[in-house]
């Protein structure tokens, strides 16, 4: 498949922690004007079961798309399709589901490593505790048992409960965003990189901060962007600028994290990008 061609996910839409619907959605390919790329899946649309969440595509033009399975207890599920939108086989029989401790893992995250390794990222119910959730997969859908516990990564953050997003930065080092905009560093191995911000953990100040997702930037830098609620039922853009190290960007506004107003009780941040002049979209 023409990687020039554009690739939407029809999103399950989230509010807090809570689902404001649940079911099956699709994956659809579009050529420039906007025209359904009759190549991929026959008519340029792929419907899956499971309740998808987010997509990553291959260097090859293969599609990765993760989220959580249909009954409850949910666990992670993870499908992959070939560039023209055929089920890969080769992956897990062409879908993977992992489960934690049998309670409900819900997987909101994908990216794909240089070496083609799979990491997933979302949450998982622990001993009645819900904590951020992290796994990675090799290239044949079977865990990586070199990452740590047996493939499956828990984080412990003192109020994040998910995580929205994840990405490898040029070392290899792994970041994982908490739906609070707590930022977490992980080494290859899955342990945590204590020499990343405050002991392995970067935190925007701030009260009321929700996480939307994350852009690792080319100089390991990451952008997030998502919501800042205040008092009156009122809410802004919120983002934030972490350095490479773990430090907030103090020269990104006054102390890193950046709240934006549009006209308009009601505003959040979905998804942003940094240009190469160092301006951003939002």
């Amino acid at each position: 498949m023409d990687r020039s061609k554009l690739r939407a996910l029809m999103n399950t839409r989230r509010v807090g922690l809570q689902f404001e619907h649940l079911e099956p959605r699709c994956v659809l390919s579009v050529t420039p004007p906007l025209a359904f790329d009759t190549a991929f899946s026959g008519d340029g649309q792929l419907s899956s079961s499971g309740l998808t969440q987010d997509l990553a595509v291959g260097t090859d033009g293969s599609v990765f798309v993760v989220g959580l399975t249909t009954s409850s207890p949910f666990d992670f599920q993870v499908r992959k399709y070939t560039p023209s939108g055929s089920v890969d086989n080769s992956f897990g029989g062409g879908v993977v589901t992992t489960d934690f401790q049998g309670s409900s893992d819900r997987a909101y995250s994908v990216a794909i490593q240089g070496d083609g390794k799979l990491l997933v990222a979302g949450s998982a119910v622990v001993d009645g505790v819900q904590q951020p959730a992290v796994v990675r997969y090799l290239t044949n859908g079977d865990l990586d048992t070199s990452f740590g516990d047996g493939g499956k990564r828990l984080i412990e953050l003192p109020t994040s409960a998910e995580a929205e997003g994840v990405g490898v930065q040029s070392t290899g080092k792994i970041v994982v965003l908490g739906n609070r905009f707590e930022l977490t560093r992980l080494n290859e191995d899955g342990s945590l990189d204590e020499s990343f911000g405050n002991a392995g953990t970067a935190v925007a100040p701030g009260s009321f901060l929700r996480a939307g997702t994350f852009e690792v930037l080319l100089d390991d830098a990451v952008l997030i962007v998502g919501t800042r609620f205040g008092g009156n039922s009122s809410s802004s853009i919120a983002v934030a600028r972490v350095l490479a190290d773990g430090d907030l960007d103090t020269n990104f506004s006054s102390n890193g994290v950046a709240s934006i107003n549009v006209p308009g009780e009601f505003d959040g941040g979905l998804d942003a990008t940094e240009q190469s002049d160092g301006a951003i979209l939002v």
